[in-house]
């Protein structure tokens, strides 16, 4: 179900749909997950995705944060702290 979740005090908004197998699919810049749409019947058959607003695009709002600790927020979003591999899909 799509919605804003706090990681690390950080809120995010993310989208999450199907089952098996967790595929990330993360937005290049000035646009939002919803230039997923197109992916996401297909690829939510066969894999648990995770499509991912950044911050200040979306409905993710805007914080000062370094790469290292969007990398961090993300893996915690995803469930890799449960030692689930997890493969990404990127656009820039």
């Amino acid at each position: 179900m799509p919605g804003l979740k706090t990681v690390n005090g950080h809120p995010w908004f993310v989208a999450e749909e199907g089952e098996g197998p967790a595929l990330l699919f993360i937005h290049g810049w000035a646009v939002d997950g919803c230039i997923w749409l197109q992916q996401r019947h297909h690829f939510s058959q066969r894999f648990r995705c995770f499509f991912v607003d950044l911050p200040g695009h979306g409905k993710t709002p805007f914080s000062n944060l370094d790469l290292a600790t969007i990398a961090k927020d993300i893996f915690a979003l995803v469930g890799g702290e449960d030692g689930q591999e997890t493969r990404i899909v990127g656009s820039s």
